[in-house]
């Protein structure tokens, strides 16, 4: 057991190569993996529906100020990916829309109790995804913009695994992640660290 060594891969990857390779190396376990695809658009969902509701309803403006937060986080999708960064601003953006207004008043819990459940009991997954499985720390703790990119990097996994989108790119990435992951498990360091 050695300190653990960040693989150096950032000259040998291309930008896409090494985002994936960034985000990915902390996403390693198929059940945390299939926790995120779930779990991560929960949270995004729940954030925007959260923020609706305390623009109507404390501060009394008709505009969600959590849209105006995701729209520039769509900007930034963009400069990772173009294509499926357009394609998770759509995807959001027709969320959205179908889900603006609506009461989601279910079985004697109200709207506010219904969108907080989902959030945290999303959370609360995300974590366990990584405590249990993982066995590492989420990749907000060392990156902040990891963690905004993360319905991205969600729509590229799926796209990858449905359509074998960017095959080579995302394989050539897979092999530093695995690299980074043994690097880490030989380290000894594990999430209660």
């Amino acid at each position: 057991m050695g300190k653990y060594q960040e693989v150096d891969c950032r000259n040998k990857l291309s930008s896409f190569q090494y985002f994936f390779y960034d985000y990915g190396r902390f996403h390693g376990n198929t059940v945390n993996i299939l926790i995120h695809l779930t779990c991560i658009p929960t949270i995004v969902i729940t954030s925007y529906l959260l923020t609706e509701f305390l623009s109507t309803s404390y501060f009394k403006i008709s505009f969600n100020f959590g849209a105006l937060i995701l729209s520039t986080w769509g900007l930034l999708y963009l400069t990772k990916e173009l294509f499926l960064g357009l394609v998770t601003i759509a995807e959001y953006v027709g969320i959205f829309y179908y889900l603006h207004g609506r009461d989601l008043s279910c079985c004697n819990f109200n709207h506010l109790q219904i969108v907080l459940g989902l959030f945290v009991t999303a959370w609360i997954l995300q974590f366990i995804g990584h405590g249990v499985f993982e066995r590492r720390a989420p990749a907000l703790v060392t990156n902040l913009l990891l963690t905004i990119n993360a319905p991205l990097f969600v729509n590229i996994e799926i796209f990858y695994y449905a359509f074998g989108y960017r095959k080579g790119d995302i394989d050539e990435a897979k092999k530093y992640i695995a690299q980074d992951i043994k690097n880490y498990l030989e380290s000894g360091k594990s999430a209660k660290d």
